[in-house]
């Protein structure tokens, strides 16, 4: 009888002084931190609290604060997962490799940039963009000047941005803290343009989204046809609309655990599946699931 107190005594002090960050966890068990772009946090959020609500026993925090380089956040051993639209370089790799962390990267969907404006009776008739040919956005039916409005200056909008156009069109740009941000200041006034990521407005049936669409409107490109072409599922799917960018999802885990198995369950039918209801632009499109019925 001592001798079973004894052992269970040991047992019991054994798991006090496990740190926390020894509970390495399981596929379907455990604790992680995903970082990410403040551009891309509504998507990991319908992500990971669907998958929170099949698999209980895991637990997801999602942490925007870190800034530089996305892949340079896998050398915290909280952080098991980044979400970033940058491609993992040959120096990055090679960087991790030598300090033990070998990542593993997956595209799991395709995001774009849109610009926003006041919503307004005339606005959502005239107002289109083109991308001229020194690289350089051009707003028609606008007002000029016009006052453009990003999210902070080291965002991966911005970076997105600075390969895309020369510094010269950014020049006059003014930088705002979040996305959410930019939506306000670009509701305030016709005359402002905002820039954000796709996911912020492609879930048409959350509330959220229903009120930012009643305060602004969304501005098309306007092809070398004249047409007008609106950021949606087909057009980023098909290549129609300009401003599109694969998004990663890369793991750090040398073991199974819950971030091997949540980029497991996002890169299957159903995490994709997930995606496309959500409203955008998943890497593999689901089969349709069509029930007949005598």
């Amino acid at each position: 009888m001592r001798l079973m107190l004894a052992l269970i005594a040991g047992s019991f002090l054994a798991c006090q002084n496990q740190s926390p960050s020894e509970d390495k966890g399981d596929p379907l068990s455990g604790s992680f931190v995903i970082e990410t772009d403040p551009s891309f946090f509504p998507m990991a959020t319908v992500l990971s609290e669907t998958y929170e609500g099949l698999y209980p026993l895991v637990n997801i925090r999602i942490d925007t604060i870190g800034k530089g380089n996305p892949y340079q956040r896998l050398l915290n051993k909280e952080v098991r997962m980044v979400l970033t639209a940058m491609k993992l370089n040959t120096n990055d790799s090679v960087a991790l490799t030598q300090r033990g962390v070998f990542p593993r990267v997956s595209h799991f969907y395709n995001d774009a940039l849109v610009f926003i404006t006041k919503r307004g009776t005339d606005t959502l008739k005239q107002v289109s963009f083109t991308i001229r040919h020194e690289s350089c956005f051009e707003f028609n039916g606008m007002i000029k000047p016009i006052a453009m409005r990003t999210d902070r200056i080291e965002s991966e909008n911005n970076a997105y941005l600075k390969e895309l156009v020369d510094d010269s069109c950014m020049s006059g740009w003014k930088c705002v803290n979040t996305p959410n941000q930019v939506i306000d200041e670009a509701a305030t006034d016709e005359n402002q343009v905002g820039m954000v990521s796709w996911n912020y407005l492609c879930e048409r049936k959350s509330k959220r989204v229903k009120d930012i669409l009643t305060r602004v409107s969304i501005i098309p490109c306007r092809d070398s046809l004249s047409n007008l072409v609106f950021p949606s599922q087909s057009t980023i799917v098909a290549g129609e609309y300009p401003l599109i960018r694969p998004v990663y999802m890369v793991t750090s885990e040398p073991f199974a655990g819950p971030a091997t198995g949540f980029a497991a369950w996002v890169a299957s039918s159903e995490g994709q599946r997930v995606i496309r209801l959500f409203g955008a632009a998943p890497v593999r499109v689901p089969p349709r699931e069509i029930q007949i019925e005598n």
